[in-house]
């Protein structure tokens, strides 16, 4: 390869490739850093990573090429971090109707992410930058809080998309506390920016 290639501009496939390589890592990493104890509750809330960073990816891709390529394109890499990161948090020898089911749940669980990210007002929040409820990062961190065992609510859709608040009622432990928002914003922040989603959608067709 002479020193000149370094220069040229990806190729679709090798944009989509790096796309799938950099957030199917930065799932498993961030399952690793969670120290959690049970491998599954694990790779669930590192699968909420992917989840995140395909919506973002998803609103880039409509942004740039609209509604007819969005569909091919996106559709394309989605099922491509999906088996990857089903691959990678699976043992070896586990039967191949096993991963596909594993792989369809994650498909199922990416579409519904979907509508829930579409539907929160902002990525991070106002001015502050506290990512308060209708927030995509408080979504995120709740998503992980439920992942991880820490509530079994399923209820929350108009909460997570600010249109509702959280009750006095409820118990408070069903959502993450300050630190695990906080925690949420200084992983996802530099994480993203080190990604550069829109560096490599520009190079695919």
């Amino acid at each position: 390869m002479g020193i000149f290639s370094f220069f040229r501009r990806p190729t679709p496939e090798e944009a989509t490739r790096s796309i799938v390589e950099k957030f199917v890592l930065a799932s498993l990493l961030y399952s690793k850093e969670l120290a959690h104890p049970d491998n599954q509750q694990s790779a669930d809330a590192g699968a909420e990573v992917a989840y995140l960073l395909l919506h973002l990816l998803d609103a880039e891709i409509f942004a740039r090429f609209g509604t007819p390529r969005r569909d091919a394109i996106f559709d394309s890499i989605a099922q491509n971090v999906i088996v990857a990161y089903t691959k990678s948090v699976l043992r070896p020898e586990t039967p191949l109707n096993l991963l596909f089911e594993a792989a369809k749940q994650m498909q199922d669980t990416l579409n519904s992410r979907q509508i829930t990210y579409a539907r929160c007002r902002s990525f991070l929040g106002g001015e502050g930058g506290f990512p308060g409820i209708g927030t995509m990062v408080f979504a995120f961190c709740f998503f992980v809080h439920r992942a991880l065992g820490r509530t079994n609510r399923t209820d929350v859709d108009d909460i997570l998309a600010g249109e509702k608040t959280i009750p006095e009622s409820d118990g408070r432990s069903d959502f993450p506390d300050i630190e695990t928002l906080l925690y949420g914003v200084a992983w996802l922040g530099p994480m993203i920016k080190t990604i550069q989603i829109q560096n490599d959608t520009k190079y695919l067709r």
